[in-house]
């Protein structure tokens, strides 16, 4: 009766709980070959909208409209901000704010053109590392992207 398919039914949970690390990597493993999605089915523009509101929040955190370096979980703070990063953000931003027609990102990414001249050294070179550095050194790589 009744009680003896509660107790199957908590015996079948308890095994899924106590094989769940296995069990979750053949599950993922079959979603991979048959091709079915992981991840949320939430639209991707819910998505895309997450991720640049995450960027501003990197670009907020410091006031000086450059880009955070990323995030140290562990210290849960954000790392100063950073010239290569920031250039890169440029054009995503600019083509984010083009294409679902956001101007806050475009003023965003203005803002980081901005802070990337005003950090340029003098001899033009962009600098190297973060701005916590103790010494601003030019890099090639880093070019203000």
């Amino acid at each position: 009766g009744q009680p003896a398919r509660r107790a199957h039914i908590v015996a079948v949970r308890h095994a899924v709980v106590a094989m769940g690390g296995a069990m979750r990597h053949w599950l993922l493993a079959a979603r991979d070959h048959l091709g079915t999605p992981h991840a949320s089915r939430r639209p991707l523009a819910e998505h895309l909208e997450a991720a640049a509101q995450w960027v501003l929040r990197a670009q907020a955190t410091h006031g000086d409209d450059g880009v955070a370096h990323s995030y140290d979980v562990r210290a849960a703070r954000w790392l100063a901000s950073y010239p290569e990063t920031t250039g890169y953000l440029i054009p995503t931003l600019y083509d984010y704010a083009a294409h679902f027609d956001r101007p806050v990102y475009r003023e965003a990414a203005r803002r980081m053109a901005l802070w990337e001249m005003a950090v340029q050294l003098p001899d033009g070179g962009v600098r190297a590392g973060t701005m916590a550095a103790p010494a601003p050194v030019p890099t090639v790589f880093n070019t203000g992207q």
